[in-house]
């Protein structure tokens, strides 16, 4: 996740194919096109990433688990 969190396109793509299944499932419960709704989770997946990575460069870990991570330089 941190890699993707630095901007690499690889990794974020990985991660959204990782998430493809569970994204389609979603995008039927939300009231929009289908392809709309599948952007706009695809979207947050990848903002969320983008906090987090965030989060873990600022304080060297990471909240919800409290696991510490090393911090790239």
């Amino acid at each position: 996740m941190q890699a993707a969190g630095r901007g690499d396109q690889v990794a974020k793509l990985r991660i959204i194919d990782f998430f493809e299944q569970v994204i389609d499932d979603l995008s039927r419960f939300m009231r929009m096109p289908r392809d709309e709704a599948k952007q706009a989770l695809k979207l947050e997946l990848l903002e969320l990433i983008r906090l987090k990575a965030e989060e873990i460069a600022e304080t060297g870990r990471c909240a919800e688990s409290q696991a510490v991570y090393v911090a790239e330089n």
